[in-house]
């Protein structure tokens, strides 16, 4: 997964914020569509019709997309103190790991690939432009 962040996160030519966020948000998605797969292979080999060992989506450490959202959220909101964009980044991040994993377990309905794709840059571009407008009025004297 880390290779995947790193990726995403690298800044491109002209990349906004918003536009790191989004392709971080993907690379999260394709992580947990490879790990599902696995675990459902895991599943089906087992047999034992029980959650297979490791298929959970969450992670720790190195392989956290927190460290990359903190860098993005940095990059769009450079005013706001370190411990407030952790904050946000946790945010987003708990954003895209509820579109993602009920996505892959179809819970509310049947999600395309596309359809998720779409769904975590509506939510992704919306977290980053209410984040501007929350900087913009703060900056703006009349409020």
């Amino acid at each position: 997964m880390e290779a995947a962040l790193v990726g995403a996160s690298r800044v491109q030519a002209r990349q906004t914020a918003t536009e790191e966020l989004v392709r971080l948000a993907r690379a999260y998605l394709d992580f947990a569509r490879m790990r599902k797969m696995r675990a459902l292979a895991r599943a089906v080999r087992t047999s034992n019709g029980g959650r297979a060992p490791g298929s959970r989506l969450v992670h720790r450490g190195s392989e956290s997309p927190l460290p990359h959202t903190r860098r993005a959220l940095a990059r769009l909101v450079p005013r706001e103190p370190p411990e407030a964009r952790a904050l946000l980044a946790r945010t987003l991040f708990s954003a895209v790991h509820g579109i993602v994993s009920l996505g892959l377990e179809e819970k509310l309905a049947p999600m395309p690939a596309e359809v998720l794709n779409t769904q975590l840059e509506i939510v992704t571009c919306a977290f980053s432009a209410g984040l501007r407008t929350k900087a913009r009025s703060q900056l703006d004297p009349r409020g």
